[in-house]
């Protein structure tokens, strides 16, 4: 059954307390192994395995766990990813190490590999119908954005062309780019989407829809793929801990890692069948995200998510100077405009009335849609305010607070 909770049963007050990087469990849409190293030409020795092994590499996981990893893939296969894939040439991050044929399937998988503790977890993905013989089409696409995406200026327009080559690279049904602010409240500051669908360009969401331990996989792993919001998560045999020990497997890293049923609830409540995002970091800390939508079960391949997975790094690495140069032009002009609003007073008893004339010109610098002055019981004011009553309330509120301190 699918491991989706009901919303009856979600404790959101736990959210930023959940452990999601140790789930125990994966999507269905791949299998999972975890290695023992070898040393010299012997094979890798099976500790762990999924228990999809049976339907998706021909072999049970019971019967997996303690043969070698020629028993999953052809031995040519199986002494590649051997070679490729030892403690010394890997780290946290996975990383794509062959193109796999089953030993017992005939299935071609994508082989993606990292270290995990000091063993090594391998994930098998089957290719897609057409992912080597759109290899071509791939690899002109993402050419073209990453062009395109050098030739930007402004944070609002790379966010615009980023999520125009993302919904074209894999074909999602809405593709936002979500931006962080200091409390962690998200804004929507660019957007890609199928026609009909009800724009989603400058909503705003509270902190409390991405918790901060989802935020600190997000600075970790570039990359999170949801194939279908309804899949039924699947266990490791004999059990998702460390071998001989009780710790529970760090899954941060794993490609397959099945997700918050919390966040599997958000998803349904938008209607939404699966989902991708793609971090985007600036200096090392989490900036936004890429968030990708499809309203309905859909694979994307791994060679897709790679491509956008490395869109999302290159983007990174231009945000902290558009950013920067964009704070520095900003301030450049709320420099000149306070010096062009200053010079337009006028001192002494016609100070009040030359402010409240240069309104129009001050509000746009303190970013606000009305001002009031008070000299004395008199209360002066320009734009949009309370009414004078409630403005005296709040100046004698504001002397007594001056007062106290």
């Amino acid at each position: 059954m699918p491991q989706v909770v009901p919303a009856t049963s979600v404790d959101l007050s736990s959210c930023d307390r959940e452990p999601i990087h140790i789930p125990g469990m994966i999507q269905p849409h791949g299998c999972f192994v975890l290695l023992e190293p070898a040393t010299g030409d012997a094979m890798p020795r099976i500790l762990l395995a999924s228990k999809n092994a049976g339907e998706l590499v021909g072999v049970e996981a019971h019967e997996l766990v303690g043969s070698t990893l020629d028993r999953i893939l052809r031995e040519d296969d199986a002494g590649e990813v051997r070679r490729r894939a030892t403690l010394e040439s890997l780290h946290a991050h996975p990383v794509y190490i062959h193109s796999a044929r089953g030993a017992a399937c005939d299935t071609v998988f994508n082989a993606v590999a990292h270290r995990l503790d000091r063993y090594i977890a391998l994930e098998l993905e089957p290719l897609l119908e057409d992912e080597q013989s759109n290899a071509s089409a791939l690899y002109r696409l993402l050419q073209t954005a990453m062009v395109d995406l050098r030739q930007t200026h402004g944070v609002i327009e790379i966010s615009t062309r980023l999520a125009r080559h993302v919904r074209e690279i894999t074909g999602f049904d809405r593709v936002m780019v979500y931006r962080f602010d200091a409390d962690w409240h998200g804004e929507v500051i660019a957007e890609e989407r199928r026609g009909e669908l009800e724009p989603f360009l400058g909503l705003h969401y509270p902190a409390a829809d991405i918790p901060r331990q989802a935020r600190e996989l997000y600075t970790r792993n570039w990359l999170r793929f949801i194939a279908d919001r309804e899949y039924g998560a699947v266990a490791i045999h004999p059990a998702a801990s460390l071998p001989g020990t009780r710790t529970p497997l760090d899954m941060s890293h794993c490609v397959l890692r099945s997700v918050s049923p919390v966040h599997l609830e958000y998803l349904k409540n938008m209607g939404v069948g699966a989902s991708m995002s793609i971090s985007l970091l600036k200096e090392g800390k989490l900036w936004g995200l890429v968030a990708c939508h499809h309203y309905a079960p859909r694979r994307v391949g791994y060679d897709v998510r790679a491509a956008c997975e490395l869109i999302g790094q290159v983007v990174s690495l231009q945000l902290a100077d558009r950013e920067e140069a964009e704070i520095a032009d900003e301030l450049t002009r709320g420099r000149e405009a306070i010096a062009e609003f200053v010079a337009k007073l006028t001192p002494g008893p016609q100070f009040v009335s030359s402010l409240l004339a240069e309104a129009q010109q001050l509000l746009p610098l303190v970013r606000s849609s009305g001002v009031a002055v008070l000299v004395g019981t008199q209360v002066s004011r320009a734009g949009q305010t309370p009414s004078i009553t409630d403005i005296q309330a709040i100046a004698d509120m504001a002397q007594c607070a001056s007062t106290d301190v």
